[in-house]
């Protein structure tokens, strides 16, 4: 296959790799993309060596990694940027950490409103974002049908070496 050139979506796929979204589900979620659209641009991606899969089986063919090819692609990441990322995360998870220790353990959706209000960014994006925090061991979530979250040891820990 020859090389291709990129085009905007497939910059967003990797984009959102490198913040930390690099689960198919997350990839779905956070671009409100069909899915049949995001594993076609995770397949050319793929394909040309720009991401890679964590493995060929089971769960892991559905977390991406970036490659350096993949990486060179993309704008380049200031040090504060460059730090989040080795923890799999992105600047506009910080703020929902923070608020997440200022309220104790509350409901996600009120932080998401809070901080869409705020911050000015997308509810969708907020939302990708806790789920991706959950996922990662930065924040915890419990009740059954309302959900609620709160910052762990690792949140507050990464809080205190990043901010």
């Amino acid at each position: 296959m020859n090389n291709m050139e990129l085009t905007a979506d497939d910059k967003i796929i990797l984009l959102n790799i490198r913040k930390g979204f690099d689960i198919m589900s997350d990839l779905v979620d956070l671009t409100g993309w069909p899915g049949e659209r995001v594993n076609h641009i995770i397949e050319k991606l793929d394909q040309q060596r720009f991401i890679e899969r964590e493995s060929l089986i089971s769960v892991g063919f559905w977390k991406f990694n970036l490659t350096s090819k993949g990486e060179s692609q993309l704008p380049p990441l200031d040090a504060r940027e460059k730090e989040l990322s080795k923890h799999e995360m992105h600047s506009f998870d910080i703020p929902i950490l923070k608020e997440t220790e200022r309220r104790g353990k509350t409901r996600a959706v009120d932080v998401v409103a809070k901080l869409s209000e705020q911050q000015q960014l997308q509810k969708l994006e907020i939302a990708a974002s806790v789920i991706k925090l959950i996922r990662l061991g930065y924040l915890e979530e419990s009740g059954f049908l309302r959900r609620f979250i709160k910052i762990t040891p690792k949140g507050t820990d990464i809080l205190t070496k990043i901010v």
